[in-house]
């Protein structure tokens, strides 16, 4: 018994500090510009990235799934441990099927027109006109704009084509979008203008 804990350990720690290097490797992949493409730029985390966000959902799920299939239970209680595994089962490949649509589908893509924002299930069309602002978190270094209608569009620090993003933001977004967060257009000027 004393080794089986040993190797789960072991493995617990190898997982452990795998995650936050693959992460880094996405990271330092990450391209600032990507140029245009049939008059898009299409925005999109690097290869790789969601896949590592989807073992990492999914492990956990699996785990405890898996151990409860394997453990012995009282008697009486085995169906609980069946359930138990079933739904944790079903937890894991949701939460890692959702990462992993998110790597083959997930994407913005904005034009002169305005930007779509797909998805791992839907996809959603904003004209540039219907942005009442745009605002920037400068703790995570994001971008969201709010829409007229309600709702927002996010665009996060770690996409490919950041750069471009900001140049296509300053030449398309309505002026009064721009003007209520000067942090926001100084945070694009800024990322437009660099190297």
């Amino acid at each position: 018994m004393g080794m089986q804990i040993a190797i789960g350990f072991g493995v617990l720690v190898v997982i452990m500090l795998a995650i936050p290097l693959l992460l880094a490797w996405s990271s330092a992949r990450r391209k600032p510009r990507v140029g245009r493409t049939d008059g898009q730029v299409v925005l999109r985390m690097p290869r790789g990235h969601n896949l590592v966000l989807g073992a990492l959902a999914f492990l956990p799920f699996a785990l405890l799934s898996g151990m409860s299939f394997l453990i012995t239970w009282q008697p009486g209680s085995e169906a609980g441990g069946v359930v138990l595994g079933a739904v944790m089962a079903v937890a894991g490949l949701a939460g890692g099927g959702y990462f992993l649509l998110q790597e083959l589908r997930g994407c913005i893509r904005l034009d002169d027109a305005g930007l779509t924002r797909i998805g791992a299930f839907g996809t959603r069309r904003v004209a540039w006109g219907e942005v009442a602002r745009i605002d920037f978190n400068h703790v995570n270094h994001w971008f969201y704009m709010t829409l007229q209608g309600g709702g927002r569009v996010y665009v996060v620090e770690g996409l490919n084509g950041m750069r471009d993003f900001a140049e296509v933001a300053l030449a398309r977004l309505p002026q009064a979008a721009l003007a209520h967060s000067p942090l926001a257009l100084e945070a694009l000027q800024e990322l437009a203008n660099s190297p």
